[in-house]
């Protein structure tokens, strides 16, 4: 009875590990969001917002629409 009462207690120990890594994964995507979402801001206030960072194209509308924080065109994007 024991020895199952052990093994369910390191199971319950390794799941709360894995969701706080999970967790911890999460809030560092949601950072890097926030990031990008801020640099989108900037460059609309330098009134550069649309323009590749790399090539100085405009950004494709389609692409725009679709991850409007984005910094690069889709070719400049392919490069990377």
């Amino acid at each position: 009875m024991y020895m199952n009462l052990e093994i369910f207690i390191g199971l319950d120990a390794l799941g709360h590990a894995m969701l706080q890594a999970m967790a911890a994964n999460r809030i560092e995507r949601l950072k890097l969001q926030i990031r990008r979402i801020e640099a989108a801001i900037d460059r609309c206030r330098a009134g550069s917002y649309g323009i590749c960072c790399r090539c100085e194209a405009e950004i494709e509308a389609e692409r725009l629409r679709a991850d409007p924080a984005t910094p690069f065109c889709t070719a400049c994007t392919r490069e990377t």
